[in-house]
């Protein structure tokens, strides 16, 4: 992957690199467009396309998609795409997820809020203490929330509706409770 760099461009590998990528992706193209694709990357590594294509206008590194969204929208004479194979490839390498950390940290997460002790957690109250969580992570503290009218209230009418349903079980407990008695006595 490292060869999708700016700064590889010319590089002699280059063409292994880009076939390489593209048979590890066999469903963006086929065996057959391989010679295809080894022709665009040597025109496109012997272009007249230079270091400073990969800057912005204050001379900082744009991302490498910015990049080659600038390669892609290159036209032949005739007036059609340049790289149409090789950008099928790149779009495709560059749409990989470099690893599976925010899915490793979010089930971790998951767990550490459903333990043992809190597995009757109801789906709508781990979803607000996922959103609380990440919330004090975005703003770096619970010390940086704003305590707003609007949040106090709102705390209030989380606490009505717990205790509500509290209230609802307790009831409904205790009416089971008598329906058995009443049972057992007869």
């Amino acid at each position: 992957m490292q060869y999708l760099h700016p700064l590889f461009k010319d590089h002699k590998m280059g063409s292994t690199a880009i076939s390489s990528i593209a048979k590890k992706l066999p469903h963006v193209i086929n065996e057959e467009q391989l010679p295809t694709l080894k022709h665009e990357w040597f025109d496109y590594s012997t272009s007249e396309i230079t270091a400073e294509w990969s800057k912005d206008e204050n001379g900082n590194n744009v991302r490498i998609d910015h990049y080659w969204n600038k390669v892609t929208e290159l036209k032949s004479k005739s007036g059609l795409l340049k790289y149409p194979v090789m950008m099928q490839v790149i779009k495709s390498a560059l749409t990989i997820s470099h690893g599976n950390a925010d899915v490793e940290r979010s089930l971790s997460d998951n767990k550490n809020t459903v333990t043992p002790e809190r597995a009757s957690l109801g789906m709508e109250t781990i979803n607000g203490l996922r959103l609380a969580k990440d919330q004090v992570s975005r703003v770096k503290g619970v010390h940086h929330i704003q305590i707003s009218n609007k949040r106090v209230s709102m705390a209030r009418k989380a606490k009505g509706m717990y205790e509500e349903r509290v209230r609802k079980e307790k009831e409904e407990s205790e009416r089971k409770e008598r329906a058995l008695q009443e049972k057992k006595g007869k």
